[in-house]
């Protein structure tokens, strides 16, 4: 089944840390509502992600809603039973993330480089997923980071970027496969490929890029989510609003049931009782390709193959071949069990 995460990153801002909790606990809320497996939010720490100087160092600031203001996000989200996941971007983080006992956390692609935080992440005793955002590294970058949580950890290698929203041309589906071929050739067992989804929330995009990802192999999506466009919060350039999100999932749900079963769809697999019928209904019976007699020992020439009225068919020529005739068959008539 294809796992859908909310993405909720920086969308839970407000002026005051008490409405920016209040603000993430309606986005746990409605991710469930609208149907996702997981919910996820950037876990900013400002110190440790940029100098004083950066333009967006008070926003980060204001972002920090302390261990506390986590831990009651994460309560409500465990109430709810859906996953709660964490862009991490520091030890500091890292470590909020495992006391609130986070199992899977995000590594954004500008800390492929950050092997502080690769290395303390890989020897984590508590995160055992992570997803690796690809988007913005260069391939010698990723296989550097693969190769650190190889053997450690469930990886999921997530293609695509923040754009506000991307541009279409440059999501680059095809990029899903090259990254499928980074982790084999470093002989990397334990992988998923998944999509950031950041298409423009008023195109049909918005819908077909993820169903065209998950042709591509992918089996799990990050699809950004708002409280309401009109609103105009952080992050909301490619959210979808909880109904449109809904429909969403919806879409991707359909998928899973169109791809089907596993039962139905590997080497060795049976077949659905609408297909049974359908198979029982058009496969072709052991017919006499002319006058048989008794005793006669049955030749590939004296049958044929065609559809016919028994209710207990013979449907594989070999099993007739070779066989002695117990009596006379007209020509064109079924064969049964009981001839032989």
């Amino acid at each position: 089944m294809t796992i859908i995460i909310a993405e909720c990153a920086q969308g839970y801002y407000r002026q005051t840390i008490e409405e920016s909790i209040d603000l993430a606990k309606m986005l746990v809320r409605v991710s469930k509502a609208s149907g996702a497996d997981a919910v996820k939010f950037q876990l900013v720490f400002a110190n440790e992600l940029s100098t004083s100087d950066y333009e967006y160092h008070d926003l980060f600031l204001k972002l920090e809603l302390g261990e506390k203001g986590w831990r009651s996000v994460c309560n409500l989200a465990n109430e709810l039973d859906i996953e709660i996941i964490f862009d991490i971007f520091g030890i500091q983080s890292l470590n909020i993330a495992e006391s609130l006992g986070i199992k899977t956390v995000k590594i954004h692609p500008t800390d492929f480089r950050n092997k502080v935080l690769l290395d303390a992440v890989s020897k984590s005793s508590k995160i055992n997923h992570v997803l690796a955002g690809c988007g913005g590294s260069m391939p010698k970058e990723i296989i550097e980071t693969l190769r650190i949580f190889k053997d450690k950890k469930s990886l999921t290698l997530l293609h695509g970027f923040q754009g506000y929203p991307t541009p279409v041309n440059e999501n680059c589906l095809n990029r899903i496969e090259t990254y499928r071929k980074l982790a084999e050739s470093i002989n990397l067992k334990d992988f998923k490929l998944g999509f950031a989804d950041h298409a423009d929330p008023l195109s049909l995009d918005s819908n077909h890029l993820a169903i065209m990802a998950i042709g591509k192999g992918v089996t799990i999506l990050e699809k950004h989510i708002t409280l309401s466009k009109c609103l105009n919060l952080e992050d909301s350039e490619s959210a979808l609003s909880p109904d449109e999100f809904k429909i969403f999932v919806n879409n991707i749900r359909k998928l899973d049931i169109y791809n089907g079963l596993k039962e139905f769809t590997e080497t060795n697999f049976c077949l659905p009782q609408k297909e049974i019928k359908y198979r029982n209904s058009c496969i072709r019976h052991v017919v006499a390709a002319d006058n048989l007699k008794a005793g006669q020992i049955i030749k590939e020439e004296d049958i044929c193959m065609k559809r016919s009225s028994s209710s207990r068919p013979i449907t594989d020529k070999d099993y007739v071949i070779g066989k002695k005739l117990l009596r006379d068959i007209s020509n064109n008539q079924y064969l049964s069990f009981s001839d032989f």
